[in-house]
């Protein structure tokens, strides 16, 4: 049975909270802050409260048909479209996929819409056979891949998990007779696993990684085709810039570590998100001490901080997550202390909100973030650690999409009310 046990939709691009701990003699507390990444574009003090901006330019992206009812959906690269994941509103139900003002074949279901980065192709997961709960949720079926219309994992029982290289190769998951595959420009990379997670490009398109499931029942990161060591369980890898060296978390009984280079580090209750900056030699990431897994399955208390190389950062937060590093190599990440949030670049908190969204926080090339997040029951897109849009409540936004010099910064919003996608822009000038 295909092993889908990392997946993480661009829409819901909510990263995974990994639960893992105890601290070493590697880990020490640092004694200096982070510098202010860019005194001229972040201040040393922002603002505690959003600025309301009243005036940015908006231009309607997809008017959507009537009673149509959208899934998920995914800009084109190039900002020139946006696919759409449509419910049939007649008949069985099922879904269909409306790209470039047409509307494609209907099925019983349909996921992962994912543009190629020159924006000429679009490829999804589909199925047909399964069967919709009295809640909605669909069970079953069999799996494919839709790539321009057409299916291409025809050969293989089931596919899921479609992914682009940044050159434009696709990869998927796949089984047949039983057996977990990589299915890669055409070609099958075979192993003896019971299981495999997402796969993942380096930067320069040359290498794949993916975790893995051993017969044992333990788990594997496979990077160029070579199982690294085994562990009770890992997390998703991530490349350096360079595309040379990897990281990725990792259990081993309760205490999770990361592993650079399949070689594991100091201990924690819990890490999240680990990174390689610029640089290509810092790893960088979230751990937790303290904390543990409640009985919903979900890892809570502790307390949350940065780990920089060997160097654990002397700030503490009850909750953190989307760790990044912006261009200049800064730490960034959203963090919570007591029922407030903020978006910390470097050293710098910016303007408290209520919620964070779990959508990624996209930089700048000058290092400004972008996100959303909830303050007082609205929505709010916000750019640079000042500037914000108050939009509807119940809009759904995907994005954002910085320009090349920083000055603007482009939002792609769906409005149910309206049931119209608007492109909005802030201008930074």
């Amino acid at each position: 049975m295909l092993g889908r046990c990392f997946w993480a939709s661009l829409l819901l691009y909510i990263v995974l909270a990994l639960a893992g701990c105890g601290q070493d003699d590697r880990v020490r507390t640092s004694k200096q802050t982070t510098p202010n990444p860019n005194p001229e574009l972040v201040p040393d003090n922002p603002p505690q409260t959003p600025k309301v901006i009243g005036e940015f330019d908006e231009e309607e992206l997809l008017h959507l048909p009537v009673k149509s009812n959208p899934g998920e959906f995914m800009p084109r690269p190039d900002g020139r479209d946006i696919a759409v994941v449509l419910h049939t509103t007649a008949g069985e139900p099922g879904e269909m996929v409306l790209a470039g003002g047409k509307k494609g074949e209907r099925f019983d279901r349909v996921e992962n819409l994912t543009y190629s980065p020159d924006s000429k192709h679009l490829v999804f997961e589909a199925s047909n056979g399964g069967t919709y709960s009295v809640d909605g949720k669909y069970s079953g079926g069999r799996h494919f891949i839709v790539l321009d219309g057409q299916v291409v994992s025809a050969d293989y029982d089931q596919a899921a998990q479609p992914v682009f290289s940044l050159d434009g190769k696709l990869a998927y998951l796949a089984t047949k007779d039983g057996k977990p595959l990589v299915i890669y420009d055409d070609k099958v990379l075979a192993g003896n696993y019971a299981a495999l997670g997402d796969l993942v490009f380096s930067p320069n398109s040359q290498r794949l990684a993916y975790p893995a499931q051993l017969p044992a029942g333990n788990w594997c990161v496979v990077v160029d085709g070579q199982a690294g060591p085994a562990f009770d369980e890992v997390g998703q890898p991530a490349f350096s810039p360079d595309s040379k060296r990897f990281v990725y978390a990792v259990r081993k009984g309760a205490k999770w570590s990361v592993a650079v280079d399949h070689k594991a580090g100091a201990e924690f209750d819990a890490v999240r998100q680990p990174r390689i900056a610029p640089d290509n030699k810092t790893v960088g990431y979230l751990a937790n001490l303290g904390g543990m897994v409640g009985e919903t399955g979900k890892f809570e208390g502790g307390k949350w901080f940065v780990v920089l190389g060997e160097t654990r950062d002397k700030r503490n937060f009850d909750d953190a997550n989307g760790f990044a590093f912006t261009p200049q190599g800064f730490p960034a990440f959203a963090a919570r202390t007591g029922e407030d949030w903020q978006v910390v670049v470097g050293d710098n908190p910016g303007p408290k909100f209520d919620r964070w969204l779990g959508l990624p926080i996209v930089f700048s090339a000058q290092g400004l973030p972008a996100y959303t997040a909830v303050k007082d029951g609205h929505l709010y897109l916000a750019a640079g650690m000042k500037m914000w849009i108050d939009v509807e409540s119940k809009a759904r936004p995907l994005g954002p999409v910085w320009s090349a010099d920083g000055s603007k910064v482009r939002f792609i919003v769906y409005y149910p009310a309206v049931n119209k996608f608007r492109r909005q822009v802030l201008d930074q000038e």
